[in-house]
């Protein structure tokens, strides 16, 4: 049609305990379809159909997580814009990365939210070998007629703030189980530099500092009693990534500097991915 357009389609299936509370079973498809607006702004609409079923939930779990069980259909369309100015899409060492997603579910289905995440990050090159990445993201969901559910909120932690648990930060019931926020913040930086004697098997250490915050369950409590603050929480550590075979290869060592006392910590990350 004379421009770059892109289109796909994904069927997914994915099976998993939370937090060893409940189990969680997600089913559906997706189409994408995506082109540019300009050289470096580009557009992307998705639609999206999923069934989600809660079962074997924790009889000491929280009230907020055992009237969760059952079966829920999300009917959503997705809308994404992004501006790309990266010199590379992996690995970059310069340039920065704009992009807002907006979700709108309730098109048919049982579950019905707006949804809105932004995020931007920069890159800057220092000398020849090091690369000083910064990068601050934020989203709120609010649901439209009804109280957001759990598959449907932020878990921040892991990845996105080291030094906690996935899901270690945010609203959490007073027997332990991460609620989910309706609201989040969180911002990074990151000294990336080659490491001495491996850059050539494609390892790269990093120094870095996070922080952000998640707050807000997103329904109505009643009288339960839910562990919950918009306070900072943050960290600093040290890092590796390894360009391995079977995919990227990372080890963090996070250290809390600021947190709430019902957060949860976990100082040592490993994790592995790809794609086929």
């Amino acid at each position: 049609l004379g421009r770059e357009i892109s289109a796909g389609t994904e069927l997914f299936y994915n099976d998993r305990n939370v937090n060893n509370i409940y189990d969680r079973r997600e089913i559906g498809a997706q189409a994408t379809l995506g082109y540019k607006l300009s050289e470096h702004l580009a557009q992307f609409w998705t639609y999206a159909l999923t069934r989600t079923e809660v079962t074997d939930i924790d009889p000491a779990a929280s009230l907020l997580i055992t009237q969760q069980a059952g079966v829920t259909v999300r009917s959503e369309l997705r809308h994404t814009l992004q501006y790309d100015k990266r010199d590379v899409a992996i690995n970059p060492t310069e340039g920065y990365f704009l992009v807002m997603r907006n979700s709108l579910a309730g098109l048919g289905g049982s579950v019905r939210y707006a949804k809105t995440t932004a995020e931007a990050t920069h890159y800057l090159p220092l000398g020849e070998t090091f690369t000083l990445a910064t990068r601050a993201e934020g989203g709120f969901i609010e649901g439209l007629g009804q109280d957001t559910l759990l598959a449907d909120r932020y878990f921040i932690g892991g990845e996105t703030i080291r030094g906690f648990t996935s899901a270690g930060i945010g609203p959490r019931a007073t027997s332990g189980g991460a609620l989910g926020a309706s609201k989040y913040w969180r911002t990074s930086a990151e000294l990336r530099f080659p490491v001495p004697g491996l850059s050539e098997q494609g390892v790269k250490g990093r120094f870095f500092v996070d922080a952000g915050s998640a707050w807000d369950v997103g329904q109505s409590t009643g009288t339960i009693v839910v562990n919950d603050s918009p306070g900072v929480r943050s960290s600093f550590g040290v890092g590796a990534t390894w360009d391995s075979p079977l995919g990227p290869l990372s080890l963090d060592y996070g250290i809390p500097i600021r947190k709430e006392s019902f957060d949860v910590e976990q100082r040592f990350r490993f994790s592995i991915s790809t794609s086929f």
